[in-house]
């Protein structure tokens, strides 16, 4: 509505958008959030340890319950269980990683600082 009153201060206005760049963001400084950056290592460590320690285990338990399981029900006095339904449930999931493993990974990724505000050191 008042663009049309005021012609040439809208076609400046909208020229002057046109070449408008962007601020650039700041660079950090050498030291800059280091401190808190190596805070942060030692439960990211701590974490990603688990993560792997979990997935062993997780992958280690498939063979053994599979190896196990007629051992077990014989001393619980229940029939042996079914050979295709036991390797679907043991051996069959045995690479895939549980809830425990990415947990264990998103946590730890949590902890890793944004590069654009963390320094060269």
């Amino acid at each position: 509505m008042w663009d049309s009153l005021f012609p040439a201060e809208f076609e400046a206005s909208a020229n002057a958008m046109l070449y408008r760049q962007p601020e650039a963001p700041p660079e950090p400084g050498t030291w800059q959030n280091f401190g808190s950056a190596l805070v942060d290592m030692v439960p990211s460590a701590i974490h990603s340890t688990l993560s792997a320690v979990s997935g062993v285990i997780e992958t280690a338990s498939g063979p053994m319950a599979y190896a196990n399981a007629g051992t077990i029900a014989y001393m619980q006095g229940k029939a042996p269980p079914d050979e295709k339904t036991l390797r679907a449930e043991t051996i069959g999931k045995m690479w895939n990683t549980g809830e425990a493993v990415d947990f264990f990974r998103s946590q730890a990724k949590s902890y890793t600082p944004d590069p654009m505000s963390v320094g060269m050191a």
